[in-house]
Parts: structure tokens; C-alpha cells; sequence
């Protein structure tokens, strides 16, 4: 994809977005802006867009431009996707009817995510249950109440299932791959938050989601290119912080059972 010049945009800001969906952006005075706005390559749409932002040298015009840009994109991409808009609709209603009043933020926050990335769909026609998967786990903290001590084992299974059916199914897009990992973010960083959690449990989990996930999103802006998180076969420090705080729950149960067991000779 040739290099894009946002300045078009900028001055027009997204405003042009409803004509643009039904006219092909035809009236755009640059064809490369045309281009990254129905890209179906999410990938070298994004890229576009951060080598953009990088030429204007971050400053407040180019992260206008930025920002108008991807706001333009997503309503583009949502319009192209219209059955996964409307099961990301379905699905986030219901979790925020599920969810206590107090708690509907977190549902409507990761509804705003989704419905922002249906572009990394790029050719699927539906959201998929792999992702719909994901997204529940992403949402269990607004579930707290319902779900229970149940919780973290909720999300374990959920996160085993979703990766297995996509695999099988051929269901594996970018949405699910960064999906995936934002909602093992979210939910884990959650968890450890609580009270009581132990340093090092909090300190393993900033370690393998909240820190790549602020690195990756820094170098990506600052190189003008999205960057993978690195992933090693023998160094999965997602899955070992996992397995911890999974057998760290695991522990508590069984003490807690302990203690609520009676002792011999008692009445």
C-alpha cells in the first residue's frame, strides 16, 4: 500500500464518513486515503496509517488526522461486516443485562473495542464463536456477581475452547489473535487486583499481559508499524502466569474447604 497523506481527512474529519459508505469515497481528493479506508487487509491498513502519523511527527494535527482516519475506517469496515456489528451488538446487550448496573461500564467499553475492530474480520462474514468466546471471557469481571467463585475456571476453559475451535474450524483471524490477548489482560489484571492477591502473583501478571501489550502499542506507534508481541515455543510467560494464578485458586479452595471441614472430636 503506497504512503497516505491524511491531510484531506483531517480538514474534512469524519463528518465525510456516511457519503463515503455509500459512494465509495469517490469524491476523496486522495486516492491513497481511498484506499486505507476499505483496505481489506487490516494489517497494511493500520500500517498505513501509523507511517502517516509518524511522517507528521506526532504532533496534533497528525494524531487528528490519525484519529479521524481510524474513526473513518471502523464506520467503513462496521458497514462492510454488518452481520458480525450485529451480533457484537446482540452479545454485549446481553452481558450488560447480565451485569450489575455498576458494572455495565466494563460490558460497554469492550463493545466500543469490538465494534471498532470488525475490520480484522477482514473476509469473515460472522463474529465466530471462537470470538464470541473470547469476548465473554473478556467480560466475566462485569460477571463477578453471577459466575462467582467459578470464575477463574470459567475463564481458563473458555480460553482453551476458543483457541481449539478456532483452530479446528479455520476460524483464526487478527480479531481473535489480539482479541485473545486483551481479554487475558483485562480479566487477569483484573483478578490480581482484588484484595489479599500476593505481590508476586500482581507482579507476574503485569509481567505477561498489561507490560507487552504497552510496549507493543508504544514501539508499534513509534516504528509506524504494527509489531507482534514475540513468541517463543519454549518462553510462554502468558501461559506460566496462568498456570499460577490457576493453581494459586486452586489452593485457596482446597484451604478454605479445609478449614470448613470439622476437626475430629468436635460437635
Amino acid at each position: 500500500m503506497r504512503s497516505v497523506d491524511l491531510s484531506w481527512l483531517c480538514a474534512h474529519g469524519v463528518g465525510v464518513v456516511p457519503w463515503g459508505v455509500a459512494g465509495g469515497w469517490g469524491g476523496s481528493r486522495d486516492g491513497a486515503v481511498q484506499q486505507v479506508l476499505g483496505e481489506p487487509d487490516s494489517r497494511a491498513a493500520t500500517d498505513a496509517l501509523l507511517g502517516a502519523l509518524r511522517r507528521g511527527r506526532f504532533g496534533p494535527r497528525a494524531w487528528w488526522a490519525f484519529t479521524a482516519a481510524t474513526s473513518a475506517r471502523s464506520a467503513v469496515q462496521a458497514a462492510r461486516h454488518r452481520r458480525p456489528l450485529v451480533e457484537a451488538v446482540a452479545l454485549h446487550l446481553l452481558l450488560g443485562l447480565l451485569a450489575r448496573p455498576r458494572r455495565r461500564l466494563w460490558v460497554a467499553s469492550s463493545g466500543a473495542y469490538v465494534l471498532l475492530h470488525l475490520g480484522m474480520l477482514e473476509g469473515r462474514r460472522s463474529l465466530g464463536v471462537p470470538n464470541a468466546l473470547t469476548i465473554v471471557r473478556a467480560n466475566l469481571p462485569a460477571l463477578a456477581e453471577r459466575v462467582g467463585p467459578a470464575m477463574v475456571l470459567v475463564a481458563l476453559l473458555t480460553d482453551v475452547a476458543d483457541g481449539r475451535l478456532s483452530r479446528r474450524t479455520g476460524w483464526q483471524t487478527r480479531f481473535g489473535a489480539q482479541a485473545d490477548f486483551l481479554a487475558d489482560t483485562a480479566f487477569w489484571t483484573h483478578h490480581v487486583a482484588a484484595p489479599g492477591t500476593p505481590r508476586v502473583l500482581r507482579v507476574a501478571s503485569l509481567a505477561a499481559w498489561a507490560v507487552p501489550v504497552a510496549a507493543v502499542t508504544a514501539t508499534s506507534v513509534v516504528r509506524g508499524r504494527m509489531v507482534d508481541v514475540p513468541r517463543r515455543p519454549w518462553f510462554r510467560p502468558a501461559m506460566t502466569a496462568q498456570l499460577v494464578l490457576g493453581a494459586d485458586v486452586l489452593l485457596d479452595a482446597i484451604r478454605s474447604a479445609a478449614r470448613r471441614r470439622p476437626r475430629p472430636g468436635s460437635s
